[in-house]
């Protein structure tokens, strides 16, 4: 069996987008010969398949023959960070850069799997010493901004997002990013060209048409909003595209449209959990939780402010404001601090998603294995 005319013929199958070929050619070389560089050209073909499981057993067999192979680890890693299993990806990606710190695309990834765990410094510097290497490296810039947005660096982000820009005018992470940014700064007018910018670059990105949808409203547009309402409508109804219920809600009243919008934006937003527990509460007060005091202080603000205009003018309007905040039963508390940060990283993952950088861009793609018949599989 000619092992090299097998190799060439996986490859260029893979070239072509014949998967299911070229999976086939990688079995008859397996068959003959195991070599960890097959293993894990096998492995990506499985995984590119949505044979997640399979492929994961390729690898670690690839990693049994020889503990610490780069492209081994670095495969594996992409693969746990897709499936969720972050602290396994990080693991991964550390023993990726063990093996090889010379590579960008392994210090970009485990900056993404450190920005996923909520660790934007650590995800930074990882970022930084991609760029080191790269500094040309388009989906490092826009991961270093995704994390200085997370730190609240907003200008630096936005400097990340250009630099991005200015080598490939084209990225959609990075007019995501941009876009979100200007949308949070008030810029509305430069989000809509942004966001309609994103939408032609990559029609079927998850974020362009509600961040279109929505600076259009609040720039009160409504030539575009009404071109843009089939097009929004649609992707509520089928799922396609993610789109915000308080969004829809300035386009549509339909009440079953508006609740299987808000179900896709849960699952798209909401990482999978256990079922919450049924618990049976005592007491009969309406409970608003705060993040922290400022809620409680806008609630003392309010009233105070309507006390003094019932005080100043007799505002029968403000009179009735103070009467409802002084009558209703409601608790304003503060959450404990630990929970406070998960909480407030829930709300920033919803803003990314509807106006800011997803989480998607994260990830380089694959690196081939350098195979034993061949100089490598490019």
């Amino acid at each position: 069996m000619d092992l090299q005319a097998l190799y060439e013929q996986a490859v260029a199958a893979r070239r072509n987008g014949n998967l299911a070929e070229a999976e086939r050619r990688y079995r008859e070389i397996l068959a003959v010969s195991q070599p960890p560089e097959m293993l894990v050209n096998y492995a990506n073909i499985l995984s590119a398949l949505n044979r997640k499981g399979e492929a994961l057993k390729a690898y670690d067999a690839a990693l049994a023959q020889r503990p610490g192979f780069f492209e081994g680890e670095f495969n594996r890693a992409n693969l746990l960070m897709e499936l969720g299993r972050l602290e396994e990806a990080l693991a991964g990606y550390e023993r990726a850069v063990a093996a090889r710190a010379d590579v960008p695309s392994a210090w970009n990834n485990r900056g993404a799997v450190l920005r996923r765990m909520h660790r934007p410094d650590a995800a930074l510097a990882s970022h930084d010493r991609a760029l080191a290497l790269a500094p040309g490296h388009v989906n490092a810039l826009i991961n270093r901004g995704m994390a200085l947005k997370d730190l609240e660096r907003t200008k630096e982000a936005e400097a990340a997002a250009d630099a991005a820009l200015a080598l490939q005018p084209d990225a959609s992470e990075a007019l995501h990013l941009k876009s979100a940014i200007a949308l949070e700064t008030g810029r509305i007018g430069e989000a809509q060209g942004l966001f309609a910018r994103l939408r032609q670059a990559a029609p079927n990105h998850p974020a362009a048409l509600n961040g279109l949808a929505r600076a259009a409203a609040l720039a009160c547009d409504w030539t575009t909003a009404q071109e843009i309402t089939p097009a929004l409508l649609d992707a509520a109804r089928f799922g396609s595209a993610l789109v915000q219920p308080m969004v829809l809600m300035g386009y549509c009243d339909d009440p079953a449209l508006l609740r299987r919008a808000a179900e896709t934006a849960i699952a798209r937003s909401v990482p999978p959990h256990a079922p919450l527990p049924k618990v049976r509460y005592a007491h009969d007060r309406i409970r608003i939780v705060g993040l922290d005091a400022r809620a409680q202080r806008l609630h003392v603000e309010r009233r105070e402010a309507a006390q003094e205009r019932v005080a100043r003018r007799g505002d029968l309007v403000a009179a009735d404001v103070v009467r409802a905040m002084q009558d209703l039963p409601i608790e304003v508390r503060a959450l404990d601090d630990v929970v406070i940060d998960d909480a407030e990283r829930l709300h920033l993952a919803g803003e990314r998603q509807e106006g800011g950088a997803a989480e998607a861009a994260g990830a380089d793609d694959e690196d081939p294995a350098h195979a034993k018949y061949s100089s490598s599989e490019k």
